[in-house]
């Protein structure tokens, strides 16, 4: 371990600007992880931010083209007799929004089952 040591330093004392470009280029990486992570958690908070509270917990869009009031609550009445199991609340915001629970394989489509 001595002699590998030793070997080392006589390099880097042979060439100076290796050790300095190795220590920028570390330098310049930690600095860059830094700054991507600042970035990231910048973001993340002002989406936060801008999320309305009643909409904090939503998950999923169910996006459903055409569908008027009466399929609504007609996909509304069908779910609150457990035709949809996996789905855990239902709110009209233009589209349909719910947050789920997958319990079979796949999302499941009650949009679909309007139409």
């Amino acid at each position: 371990m001595r002699l590998l040591a030793k070997s080392q330093m006589r390099f880097l004392l042979r060439v100076p600007w290796s050790a300095l470009t190795a220590l920028v280029g570390l330098t310049l990486g930690v600095a860059s992880v830094v700054a991507v992570h600042q970035i990231s958690a910048g973001v993340d908070g002002s989406l936060r931010d801008t999320t309305p509270p009643h909409l904090t917990e939503v998950t999923h869009l169910l996006d459903a083209p055409g569908l008027d009031a009466d399929g609504y609550f007609s996909l509304r009445a069908r779910w609150r007799l457990g035709e949809y199991p996996e789905i855990a609340a239902m709110a009209p915001t233009g589209s349909l929004w719910a947050r789920a629970r997958w319990a079979a394989p796949g999302p499941p489509n009650p949009a679909a089952a309007c139409r």
